[in-house]
C-alpha cells in the first residue's frame, strides 16, 4: 500500500514532525510505503528520521512579506498534494489544511484523509473578514467542514471544530509514543525537566522565575528556531535570564536519546505551555518512562 503524507514544513522539531516520525515508522512495519510531500525542508533544522524518510519537495510562496499566511498556505498545501497525486497513492494524508479540502482536494484521484493537529480560530477580526472575503476562504471552509470524517488528535480540538460546523463528522485520533523507545529505568538525579521547543506559549521563563536561585536544580531541552524573528527572540531572553544561575542548565537542540535519558533520570517533568493543542506529547513520554508530570 503506498501512502502519501501531505505537510507544509515538516523541519521544526515539534508534536506534529514526531507524530509524522511515528506514522511513517507504523506504517512501515505494515508493509506500507510512505512518502512525504511538503513544500519547505531544512535538513539543518529537521528531526534525523526525517532527513532520511523518502520524501518530495515542492518549493511554495507560504506568505507575502510575512502577510496573508493562511491564503499562500492553502496553496501551498494544494500544490503539494497534486504532486502526491502524480505519485499515485493507495491514500493521502493531509497533515495540514483540513479547512480548506474543498480547494485542495479538487481534481485528486486518490482518496484522502484530514487529520487536525491544532484547534482554529474560532473569531475573526473586522479586517481578517474582509480578507477572508476577498481571497474566498470563508466559502471554501463552510464547504470543507463538510468533508467526511475529520480526524482530530483531541476532544478539545473536537470541540473546537465542532464550534465551527455542529454537524461536522469529527473522530478522536489521540497521538501516541513508542514505549518500546521510551520507557523508565528508575533513575533520579534530583532535577526538574522541561522540554519543547523555545517559543513564547511554551512559557519556559514561568518555570526559570520560579526556579532561579532556588534549591532546585532545573534542566530545559528544546529546539532553538533561528529562522524565525519571534523565537529568537524569545530565546535570547530566557538565555539573559539564566546568565550565570548556577541551577539551571539548557541543552539546546537535543537528539531524541539525549531527551529519553534527561526524562529518564529527572525527579518530576514540567509542562508550562499555554494552552498547547497538541495534547503535549511530553506528558506520554515522561510517563512513559515512570516520570510525574506538573502542568
Amino acid at each position: 500500500m503506498k501512502v502519501a503524507y501531505v505537510y507544509i514544513a515538516p523541519d521544526i522539531r515539534g508534536g506534529v514532525e514526531r507524530f509524522i516520525i511515528e506514522t511513517e515508522k507504523r506504517l512501515r512495519s505494515f508493509g506500507c510505503q510512505v512518502k512525504l510531500f511538503c513544500n519547505r525542508f531544512n535538513p539543518s533544522n529537521a528531526f534525523r528520521e526525517l532527513v532520511q524518510m523518502d520524501k518530495e519537495v515542492v518549493p511554495h510562496r507560504l506568505d507575502l512579506f510575512g502577510r496573508f499566511r493562511m491564503y499562500y498556505s492553502m496553496k501551498a498545501i494544494r500544490a503539494a498534494t497534486l504532486k502526491a497525486n502524480e505519485w499515485k497513492p493507495d491514500i493521502i494524508m493531509l497533515g495540514a489544511g483540513f479547512l480548506w479540502t474543498k480547494y485542495i482536494l479538487r481534481g485528486v484521484d486518490a482518496p484522502a484523509v484530514s487529520r487536525v493537529h491544532v484547534p482554529v480560530p474560532v473569531e475573526h477580526g473586522p479586517v481578517n473578514r474582509i480578507y477572508r472575503w476577498l481571497t474566498s476562504l470563508e466559502s471554501i471552509e463552510r464547504e470543507s467542514l463538510k468533508y467526511k470524517p475529520i480526524i482530530c488528535n483531541s476532544e478539545f480540538t473536537k470541540r473546537m471544530i465542532l464550534r465551527l460546523e455542529p454537524n461536522a463528522d469529527v473522530r478522536v485520533l489521540y497521538s501516541g509514543v513508542d514505549t518500546e523507545f521510551f520507557k523508565p529505568t528508575w533513575e533520579d538525579k534530583g532535577y526538574i525537566y522541561l522540554n519543547g521547543r523555545f517559543q513564547r506559549y511554551k512559557n519556559q521563563l514561568l518555570a526559570i522565575r520560579a526556579l532561579r536561585d532556588s534549591k532546585y536544580s532545573l534542566i530545559l531541552s528544546g529546539y532553538a528556531r533561528r529562522d524565525s524573528p519571534d523565537d529568537t527572540k524569545y530565546y535570547g531572553e530566557i538565555l539573559r535570564e539564566t546568565r550565570g544561575v548556577s541551577n539551571i542548565r539548557i541543552v539546546e537542540n537535543p537528539l531524541m536519546e539525549e531527551i529519553r535519558a534527561l526524562y529518564q533520570a529527572a525527579s518530576v517533568v514540567l509542562v508550562t505551555s499555554v494552552g498547547d493543542p497538541i495534547s503535549p506529547l511530553v506528558c506520554l513520554e515522561a510517563m512513559a518512562c515512570g516520570k510525574p508530570v506538573l502542568g
